[in-house]
């Protein structure tokens, strides 16, 4: 039977796991403005010097933000159904079977 410190223990697994979560963002968001920034500096500075070379090299630093922000965004995915589990766990009754289910999932993150 599910009881409320093993309800206790995935919510604190949780919230370590959205702690993580929000460093790593903190990390791929910075990376992400780095890259913006170094093609920029790149592509403008091709674009002054009339360098065709640096011209596609900031192009190419430009498309490398791409992996960033899909990051971003499966983390964020992963922040909200993270986010979800502890009020879920609250409204099973603790007896019906989708809750044992459901808390012994969880007990497996």
């Amino acid at each position: 039977m599910p009881d409320s410190q093993s309800i206790h223990e995935i919510n604190a697994r949780i919230d370590t796991a959205l702690d993580r979560a929000n460093r790593l963002e903190t990390i791929v968001t910075t990376m992400a403005a780095c890259l913006f920034g170094v093609g920029m500096v790149v592509f403008f500075l091709g674009f002054l010097l009339d360098k065709n070379v640096a011209i596609g090299a900031g192009a190419l630093v430009e498309l490398t933000i791409l992996w960033p922000i899909k990051k971003l965004i499966q983390i964020r995915e992963q922040n909200i159904k993270l986010g979800i589990i502890p009020s879920l766990t609250l409204t099973l009754d603790k007896e019906s079977d989708q809750a044992k289910v459901l808390i012994k999932l969880l007990g497996q993150i």
